[in-house]
């Protein structure tokens, strides 16, 4: 059992793009066996007048209220994706998507029996429990602030990536399908 008393931020009736990402959140919470994760879905690009760059990866709650997915402390570690702005599609039934999964851990809590560093445990945890999924496929792994949240402001961040904080990012191709009917 995985995700034990944390929260996966599920929609209700997922589509397109949506229903894709939840199928790769879905997986990670029941393989990843971590405790205390906050594992969210798509994450907005939210323009704030007073960021810097103009962008906060933000959770949409509805009734235009937003969640910010950064790290929070109540919590062991944070993910959340996020979509790049354009989605090819050959037919115009199946779409690509360039997609990265943000993991913001708290490796000391995560595991807490490991007396070394488990940066490389987590990646290879995330790697092993990716392989299940057909909607994303894998193409490279990042590391860092700067590599794993690049297009947002960042100035404001005091979560670093030293022990026993890790910030990571695997970078790949998210598959799905938008059904046309007539």
């Amino acid at each position: 059992m995985a995700l034990t008393l944390g929260n996966n931020y599920t929609l209700l009736n997922p589509v397109g793009v949506d229903a894709a990402i939840q199928r790769v959140q879905i997986l990670l919470s029941k393989k990843l066996d971590w405790q205390y994760i906050q594992l969210f879905g798509r994450a907005e690009k939210v323009p704030l007048p007073e960021s810097k760059t103009g962008l906060k990866p933000m959770l949409y709650y509805g009734n235009n209220e937003y969640k910010e997915v950064m790290r929070d402390d109540n919590y062991f570690g944070q993910v959340f994706f996020v979509v790049a702005n354009q989605q090819t599609t050959k037919e115009g039934v199946m779409y690509k998507a360039n997609c990265k999964i943000v993991f913001m851990l708290n490796l000391a809590k995560i595991y807490a029996n490991q007396p070394e560093r488990a940066d490389a445990k987590a990646q290879e945890e995330v790697m092993t429990a990716l392989k299940s999924t057909s909607s994303f496929l894998p193409i490279s792994i990042g590391t860092g602030i700067k590599e794993s949240l690049g297009e947002f402001d960042t100035e404001d961040i005091k979560f670093t990536d030293v022990h026993p904080n890790h910030c990571f990012c695997v970078n790949g191709t998210l598959s799905y399908q938008i059904s046309c009917y007539n």
